[in-house]
C-alpha cells in the first residue's frame, strides 16, 4: 500500500504540476490564441484509479494561464474519499509520521491557503496544503520535486514551460536533455470544455520534439472535466469555460492606452537612491483581478510637480478600472536591476504626463484599494529579474518569526516624505514589527545578488519600503 500511494503521488505531481498544454491542430489555427489560452482558466478535477487502490484518486487543479504576461499558474492537489494526498499536511521544516509508519515531510512547492486564496507561511485550521507551480511561458523554469512520504526532497528536477509557434501550444518538460515531457490538448468541442493530460517518457526524447515524434512513448493519458462547483482552493465559484468565441467576448484584462514613446531619461549605472514612482491600476478578468505595474524606470525621474497632480479615483474612472494605486515617490536601495524574458521597449502609457512602462502583473481575488498596505504579508509578483548590491553597499532585512529574510529594494515617501537612506540603518526603531520579527542593517562584503524566478515574493512595512524574500 506503501509503494502504491507513493506511485499515486508521484503521477499526480508529474501529470499535474509539470503538465503542459496544447490546442488542437490546424482546425483551431483560426481561433483567438489569447481566447483559446483563457479557456484553461477553471477549477478542473480528473479520476485516477490505479491497480492496488480500492477507490479512485480525484486529481484537482485550480489553474490560471494569463496570456498578457505569459504567465501559467496551477495549485495542484489530489484526494482519496476526501482526504488529502499531497502534499503533506505539515507545515515549513515540520514532519509527521503518516499511518502506514512513513515520515512525510513538508514539500518544497507547498502552501497553505485558508479558504480566501491567501499564502500562508503556517496553517490557521481553516484551508488545505496544495502545490504550487508559476512560470513563465517560454521563460524561468521551476523546481519540481517529487511528491511522497519523504524526509528529505532530493529528487528534484528542474522544468520549462514552451509556448509553440501557433502562440496558443504549451509542453513543460526537464530542462536537462532526456528528461521527457508532457502536452494538454483541450478538448474544445466538449460542453463543458475538458482537458487531456498525455506524458511522453523516452529518456532519448529531443526537448524540442513534437508530440507526434514516434520515437516517444506515451506513459499515461488523463482526462480533466470543469467542475462547476465552488473551488476548494478559496471558496470562490469557478465558470467553466466556453468555447472560443464567447471567451473572448469577455471583460479586456487592459485597457490602458498605449502611447509612442517620446521621452527618455537613461537611468544611471549605479540605481541606488535613483527615484521611480509606479501607477497600479486593477482590472476585473472573467476569473479574477488583474493588477498592473507601470513604471517610470527608464523614462523619467517622477516629476514631482505632475506625480502631485495625479487622482487615483479619476484615473480609475477614466480607464474602467476597478482600483487604482499611487505608489511612490520611492527611491531603490539596489545597485543594478537586470530583467529577464521582458523587452527593454515594452508598453508604454501616459499618466498626466508621466510616462511609464509596463512591467509585472498580479493576479488576486480581492481589491479594497489596499493592495501594498498589508504589512508583512507576502505578495507573489511575477517577473523574473535579478537586483545586485554592491560590495561596500549597506543593506537592510527583515527577519519573520521562521527564519525567512526580506531584503529591501526601496524605500518610500508614501508615509514620510522625509525619509532618507541614510534614516535606514536605524530604520528598525521606528518600524512597528510583529512579535518575532527583527530588523537589522549591515555591510556587504561582496556583490549580492537577488533573484526571482519567475515569481517574486514581496513585502511592505509599515511605512510602506518594499521587501523581496531571499530565496538562494
Amino acid at each position: 500500500m506503501r509503494k502504491t500511494l507513493n506511485l499515486l503521488m508521484l503521477v499526480i505531481l508529474l501529470a499535474l504540476a509539470s503538465g503542459a498544454v496544447s490546442a488542437q491542430e490546424a482546425t483551431d489555427s483560426a481561433r483567438s490564441p489569447v481566447a483559446l489560452l483563457e479557456l484553461h482558466d477553471g477549477y478542473w478535477v480528473a479520476e485516477m484509479q490505479l491497480e492496488g487502490m480500492p477507490v479512485p484518486a480525484n486529481i484537482i487543479n485550480d489553474m490560471h494561464i494569463d496570456a498578457t504576461t505569459r504567465t501559467a499558474t496551477v495549485y495542484a492537489q489530489s484526494r482519496v474519499m476526501g482526504r488529502i494526498l499531497s502534499p503533506a499536511q505539515v507545515g515549513p521544516g515540520e514532519c509527521a509520521e503518516t499511518p502506514s509508519g512513513d515520515t512525510a515531510c513538508f514539500h518544497p512547492n507547498a502552501v497553505y491557503l485558508n479558504g480566501s486564496g491567501a499564502e500562508l507561511t503556517e496553517a490557521d485550521g481553516r484551508g488545505a496544503w496544495w502545490v504550487k507551480h508559476a512560470w513563465i511561458l517560454g521563460g524561468e523554469g521551476y523546481l519540481n520535486c517529487e511528491l511522497g512520504a519523504q524526509e528529505e526532497y532530493e529528487s528534484c528536477m528542474w522544468v520549462k514551460g514552451a509556448l509553440l509557434d501557433d502562440g496558443i501550444s504549451m509542453k513543460v518538460g526537464g530542462i536537462e536533455e532526456g528528461q521527457g515531457f508532457y502536452i494538454r490538448t483541450p478538448l474544445l468541442d466538449e460542453d463543458p470544455v475538458t482537458y487531456q493530460v498525455t506524458r511522453y517518457g523516452s529518456m532519448n526524447a529531443d526537448a524540442n520534439a513534437g508530440a507526434t515524434d514516434q520515437s516517444l512513448t506515451v506513459q499515461f493519458v488523463l482526462t480533466f472535466a470543469c467542475a462547476e462547483e465552488v473551488s476548494a482552493l478559496d471558496n470562490q465559484a469557478r465558470s467553466c469555460p466556453g468555447d472560443a468565441e464567447s471567451a473572448s467576448d469577455s471583460p479586456a484584462t487592459n485597457m490602458v492606452p498605449e502611447i509612442t514613446q517620446s521621452q527618455f531619461l537613461a537611468p544611471p549605472a549605479d540605481l541606488r537612491n535613483y527615484r521611480y514612482c509606479e501607477v497600479i491600476p486593477v482590472f476585473r478578468t472573467r476569473l479574477t483581478l488583474n493588477v498592473e505595474v507601470y513604471n517610470t524606470l527608464g523614462l523619467n525621474a517622477c516629476p514631482a510637480e505632475l506625480w502631485a497632480e495625479l487622482d487615483a479615483d479619476a484615473m480609475a474612472e477614466s480607464l474602467g478600472a476597478v482600483g487604482m494605486k499611487l505608489n511612490g515617490p520611492r527611491y531603490w536601495v539596489i545597485n543594478k536591476i537586470a530583467r529577464e524574458g521582458e523587452s527593454a521597449a515594452g508598453k508604454t502609457a501616459d499618466f498626466g504626463g508621466i510616462e511609464m512602462t509596463l512591467g509585472p502583473t498580479i493576479d488576486t481575488e480581492h481589491w479594497e484599494g489596499t493592495f501594498g498596505s498589508a504589512f508583512h504579508t507576502e505578495t507573489g509578483v511575477r517577473r523574473s529579474t535579478t537586483f545586485t548590491y554592491s560590495s561596500g553597499s549597506m543593506v537592510y532585512e527583515l527577519t519573520s518569526p521562521q527564519g525567512d529574510v526580506y531584503r529591501m529594494q526601496s524605500y518610500s515617501h508614501i508615509v514620510d516624505p522625509r525619509l532618507t537612506i541614510d534614516d535606514l540603518e536605524t530604520l528598525g526603531e521606528r518600524l512597528d514589527l510583529p512579535e518575532g520579527w527583527s530588523y537589522q542593517a549591515r555591510v556587504l562584503t561582496e556583490d549580492s545578488k537577488l533573484t526571482a524566478r519567475g515569481l517574486a515574493y514581496v513585502i511592505n512595512d509599515n511605512l510602506s519600503n518594499v521587501y523581496q524574500k531571499v530565496l538562494d
